[in-house]
């Protein structure tokens, strides 16, 4: 079919074919409230003609559905006929690789039972109320895909690729004294089941718990500008949004924000390098290829604050003259690839946590969990963090709750003067144009110059 529909003089076609069942487990306080399980089944075609991509998705796998989805594409493709907007370059293809990706030694989800996945998160649930001095309440909500998903184009490229993800969301909520406060963490990876399965998770519990109870007794912030030490996750997140998503050719080549020209310029701290890296096993973003087929590889974003390259698809490759970077993500066949960023985090420095504190004699310490978003018509950035403590001679003291730091997107990473040892990742749920994506987020510990803080 994709090859009768390129002698049609279809410029580039290609097929993505999905099949995958995600099961999900909601569990309140030890108790199981539901658990589904979905078959997720279908097609989807893109066909390029005259420097215009056209879509076309089906719910669905027989012959018939596949052979219409591809017809589909190439109808719509057909309309751009007479009304060819955009130059027809030479597009930018991933080599035409024959390739079935093995999970590797890693394992696979399917090696656990449902009934030992949904005994370990009872383990976790009477973690959360082993030596309370609260009130409390536990959410969890487990996640996993299994499956595989197809590739082939026009230019003779086939790859088969595996799913096998989890994901885990903890919410702990804690009440005191009539205050009440709420944290979640989320994390999430590949791989086998064994790989959440840990010391590590159950005492991520037991920190959500102490910090859920330490912020009901917390105070109100009182906003300021200050030096500012913020937390892994706190600093990830700031890396997504600053970074990661500027680097992202479909928003960071916008002209609001930058320009081709920009590669090479000092948007950053000489101390700040920032990557983009799929290929390291295991995590929330990892892949071998992305969903056009290109091969994963890792690149850098900033480098000792000089900015590098932009993430790239086949569709801004072609339209900025860029390279292919293996950024095409979508969040299943019902929607097209665009760039998105995979395991993207700061490499570390040498400081000491404990050093940058003992070095700021007037400041704030920001911690996680946290969530952020950016607003790229004004270079403005917002975050959203669960904790704070005052920074005093060298030593926190006074802690605040629910804390938000607003920035400039440059002058914040210019202002970046200690990046520390610690490099810790983090999962993260990110939407983009109506689609979810799961990747990684990561950073040490980080010193801002000054940064307004607001309770």
């Amino acid at each position: 079919m994709i090859e009768r529909v390129s002698v049609a003089r279809t410029e580039f076609i290609q097929v993505r074919v999905q099949d995958d069942t995600r099961t999900n487990v909601l569990m309140t306080d030890g108790r199981v409230d539901e658990v589904s399980s979905i078959r997720m089944k279908g097609a989807s075609a893109r066909a390029y003609r005259n420097g215009i991509w056209a879509f076309a998705a089906v719910a669905g796998l027989s012959d018939k559905q596949v052979r219409d989805v591809v017809s589909n594409a190439f109808r719509i493709a057909r309309f751009t006929r007479g009304t060819k907007t955009r130059p027809s370059t030479r597009l930018r293809l991933p080599p035409p690789v024959k390739e079935r990706v093995k999970i590797g030694s890693q394992g696979e989800l399917t090696d656990t039972s449902l009934e030992q996945k949904v005994g370990f998160l009872r383990d976790l649930s009477r973690q959360a109320t082993t030596h309370i001095r609260c009130k409390i309440r536990t959410r969890l909500v487990y996640t996993e895909k299994k499956g595989k998903v197809s590739i082939l184009d026009s230019n003779g490229l086939t790859i088969e690729i595996p799913i096998s993800s989890w994901g885990l969301i903890m919410s702990i909520s804690a009440k005191k004294k009539g205050k009440a406060q709420e944290v979640a963490r989320a994390c999430g990876g590949q791989g086998e089941f064994e790989v959440i399965n840990n010391e590590k998770t159950l005492q991520t519990v037991v920190d959500l718990v102490e910090q859920a109870e330490r912020l009901t007794q917390a105070r109100r912030l009182r906003s300021g500008v200050f030096r500012t030490v913020l937390d892994p996750e706190t600093a990830g997140v700031i890396v997504h949004e600053a970074v990661g998503h500027a680097s992202e050719s479909d928003i960071g080549l916008s002209p609001i924000v930058m320009s081709r020209k920009s590669v090479g310029d000092a948007i950053a701290s000489s101390t700040v390098t920032v990557v983009d890296d799929p290929t390291i096993p295991n995590l929330a973003g990892s892949l071998s290829f992305d969903d056009e087929g290109t091969l994963a590889r890792q690149k850098k974003l900033i480098s000792n604050g000089r900015l590098s390259c932009f993430m790239t698809d086949m569709a801004t490759a072609n339209q900025f003259r860029l390279p292919l970077t293996g950024n095409a993500r979508c969040q299943d066949y019902r929607y097209p690839p665009i760039v998105r960023m995979t395991n993207t985090f700061m490499i570390p420095g040498t400081w000491k946590m404990e050093e940058m504190i003992e070095a700021t004699r007037s400041g704030i310490y920001l911690a996680g969990p946290a969530y952020g978003r950016i607003d790229y018509n004004k270079g403005v950035f917002e975050l959203k963090c669960a904790e704070a403590a005052l920074i005093s001679k060298g030593r926190l003291t006074d802690r605040f709750a629910q804390i938000t730091a607003v920035g400039r997107i440059r002058d914040t990473l210019k202002k970046i003067v200690a990046t520390g040892d610690d490099l810790r990742f983090g999962q993260n749920l990110c939407r983009k144009f109506a689609q979810d994506i799961d990747l990684t987020i990561g950073s040490p510990h980080i010193m801002v110059k000054n940064l307004a803080v607001f309770g």
